[in-house]
This record gives C-alpha cells, sequence and structure tokens, in this order.
C-alpha cells in the first residue's frame, strides 16, 4: 500500500469516527496560569471501514497533540490537533474536587475536512467535512499524586454526510503527577445506526501544573 493510500484510509476510519475520541486528561483542572502539553498515538477501529472487507482497517494507527491551559479558577481549556487534519477544542469546569476524588463538566467542538483531487476527469475528487459537538463529564479517583483512574462520558451531536447521535466514553489511567502518561481505552456508538468505533490512546504529558495539588482544596481555601 502507498503512503498516500495508508493516509488516505487513516482520514477515512478518523472520518467515520469522532473527532478523537481520546480524552487523556482527567476531571482537574489545571490551576490559574498552569499549562500542560501532550504527544499521544494509538490505533482505531471502525466498523464502517470493516464492513469493507480490508483487514488493513483494523488497528489503524493515528498521531495526535495538544495542550491545556488554566486560564480562571476552576477553569481550563483545551486544543488537540489529530493527524491527518483533525482540529478540536474544548473548555472544562471543575464542579467538585477534594484529596481523591473530582468531578466535572465539559464542550467541545471538533472539525475535520479532506480533500483529495482527481487528475482523472471520470473519477471524481473526495472531499468530506465533519462538525461534532461534544459534550462529556468526567469523574476520576486519584489513588496518589503519581497514579490516579479516570472515566469520561460523552455524547456527540455530529454532521457529515449524515447526522449520527453518538454515546461513548473513555476509560484511563493517568501514572504520573506534573509529568507522566495517560493510557486509556476510548469507544462510541452511534444511536440511529449500527456503527462503532473503538480506539486506544497513550499519551505523555508535561508542563508546570500539577494533575494532583500537592495540598488539599479545603487548605487552599484556608
Amino acid at each position: 500500500m502507498s503512503r498516500k493510500a495508508a493516509w488516505g484510509l487513516v482520514g477515512i476510519a478518523l472520518l467515520s469516527g469522532c473527532t478523537s475520541l481520546s480524552s487523556l486528561q482527567t476531571a482537574r483542572v489545571m490551576p490559574p496560569g498552569a499549562s500542560r502539553f501532550f504527544v499521544g498515538g494509538g490505533l482505531v477501529r471502525s466498523s464502517i471501514l470493516n464492513s469493507g472487507g480490508s483487514t488493513n482497517a483494523d488497528g489503524l494507527p493515528f498521531v495526535e497533540g495538544g495542550a491545556r491551559y488554566g486560564f480562571i479558577e476552576k477553569w481550563d481549556l483545551g486544543v488537540k490537533y489529530t493527524l491527518p487534519g483533525m482540529l478540536s477544542g474544548d473548555v472544562k469546569l471543575n464542579i467538585y474536587e477534594d484529596e481523591a476524588w473530582a468531578f466535572a463538566l465539559g464542550f467541545g467542538v471538533g472539525y475535520m475536512a479532506i480533500e483529495n483531487a482527481s487528475t482523472d476527469p471520470n473519477a471524481p475528487g473526495f472531499k468530506q467535512e465533519v462538525l461534532d459537538v461534544i459534550v462529556p463529564v468526567y469523574l476520576s479517583y486519584d489513588a496518589s499524586p503519581g497514579i490516579g483512574f479516570y472515566v469520561s462520558p460523552r455524547y456527540i451531536h455530529r454532521e457529515a454526510s449524515s447526522i449520527m447521535q453518538l454515546i461513548g466514553s473513555a476509560l484511563g489511567l493517568r501514572f504520573g503527577n506534573t509529568a507522566g502518561a495517560f493510557v486509556e481505552i476510548a469507544a462510541a456508538a452511534d444511536l440511529k445506526s449500527d456503527f462503532d468505533q473503538v480506539q486506544l490512546n497513550l499519551g505523555v504529558f508535561f508542563g508546570n501544573g500539577p494533575s494532583v495539588p500537592t495540598t488539599s482544596p479545603s487548605a487552599d481555601a484556608r
């Protein structure tokens, strides 16, 4: 398979799913003025590709990167770019936080457009645009500053060649505090069709803001 064809398959796989299902974050938010960067990737599997009978469609790789920034108390915002061309952004509001547990609400938007112009007049080019509106919730439990567990259910409204209503979730582990790694699995399914997608995600993060505060929220308030 040529490199162009391989990236075409990746593009179709990601277009067939969401604007990346990965979460790669817990329910805690970045402190005001703090930032975090991440680089990650993984494998994506889509039922649409599998229905075409291509065994190469299983476990297609993807790469992504992004950042989060705490812009005000209890709020942070993030941006993520996923090859071959998905851009998404989100905001997150922390609702509850103690030494171990955290709960947050979020809102995000993702957009992707792929265009393949054909030089053959009998073979028209391909262009597809996808707009996702994502409403996630976040729940996390930190066993220690160095390890934590998180789950992020989400609803996704997608507008592309058709409208999809997706329900999904990400489930992951955090290793490290100011720097470390996320390991997670994410999945989503359409409420109106047989479509589903699964992603295995791995990301490394670093920055100047800890995942878990070194002092409790109650102590900070005092």
